[in-house]
This record gives C-alpha cells, sequence and structure tokens, in this order.
C-alpha cells in the first residue's frame, strides 16, 4: 500500500511488481520479406464480396 511519502510512480510500482513491462529502447525492426498468403485482385475481390455477403 503507497503513502504520502512514496517517491515510487505507479508504473515503477507495477514495474516492481512484475505487472508492467516497460516498453523497449529501440523498437522491433519491420520484416524484410512479410510472410502471409498473396492474393490476385480478382481473388481478392472475391474474399471482400464473401464477406459482404454479395455472394
Amino acid at each position: 500500500m503507497s503513502t504520502f511519502g512514496d517517491r515510487d510512480t505507479a508504473l515503477e510500482r507495477l514495474q516492481r511488481e512484475g505487472r508492467y513491462t516497460p516498453p523497449a529502447g529501440e523498437p522491433a525492426p519491420w520484416p524484410r520479406h512479410p510472410g502471409g498468403p498473396t492474393y490476385t485482385t480478382a481473388e481478392a475481390d472475391t474474399l471482400l464480396d464473401e464477406m459482404r455477403g454479395d455472394h
């Protein structure tokens, strides 16, 4: 429990309790070749139509 004289900030307390992890100093690099499926324009149009219920 904190008292008026505590010098810790809320984030410092959470970090000490293991409930908060500060962000990394340097962000992760973007992937050079992101994975995942690729679609032609026609395939993408079909998928969008299906998602909209226009099929």
